[in-house]
């Protein structure tokens, strides 16, 4: 991720620290940060793109009207949300649609659930324990209840899978992260600034 180029952005940041997450086995960190990059990266390339259909006649105005397209991107309190970030690139052909469908798959799937903490969503995307407990409830037989007990997904029973899901989901999708941002690199939009060498180790 290190090799990805965006200097003086924000995106820089999350880039550092989601070298030293992966270099010292914080996979949860690493997911954490890397969904959040993944909005920031989208959010760029629409401000980006909306620039291309402003006329600027100066690279002062240039450098304004970038600004003030951000601004009206984030938001003063709420602005654009993921998914409609995600549909304007696909209609302004920035992205495909494949594309597309794995942004909006990866915010529902691991963004959302992640950043907002509902690990129960987490380990139990399908929502089969919920079924289970369900079942247990209606029932009130003893194997259904035990069942229950084991395998449904109780919150003080979910250190263990969430922990699983969590190495086996990181690899690929980090993998993918990586591969849509080198797809889809950040345009320049001034001279490059020198960036001092930076450590991994704490």
């Amino acid at each position: 991720m290190l090799e990805l180029r965006v200097d003086g952005r924000a995106s820089r940041l999350y880039l550092n620290e989601i070298a030293d997450a992966i270099n010292n086995g914080m996979l949860l960190a690493a997911i954490e940060l890397s969904t959040t990059l993944l909005e920031i990266w989208v959010r760029d390339l629409l401000v980006i793109r909306k620039l291309t259909q402003r006329e600027c006649k100066t690279r002062a105005q240039l450098h304004l009207a970038l600004n003030q397209i951000d601004r009206e991107t984030e938001g003063l309190t709420r602005g654009e949300m993921f998914p409609s970030m995600c549909r304007q690139l696909a209609d302004l052909e920035v992205i495909d649609a494949k594309e597309l469908e794995w942004l909006e798959a990866t915010y529902k799937r691991v963004r959302t659930p992640f950043h907002h903490g509902v690990s129960g969503r987490i380990v139990d995307p399908g929502g089969e324990a919920n079924e289970m407990v369900g079942r247990a409830q209606e029932s009130a037989r003893g194997a259904e209840i035990l069942l229950a007990m084991i395998f449904g997904s109780a919150p003080h029973r979910r250190a263990d899978s969430l922990e699983t899901e969590i190495y086996s989901i990181a690899p690929a999708l980090l993998a993918e992260i990586t591969n849509f941002l080198a797809a889809h690199p950040i345009p320049r939009m001034g001279p490059a600034r020198s960036r001092p060498s930076r450590s991994t180790s704490r």
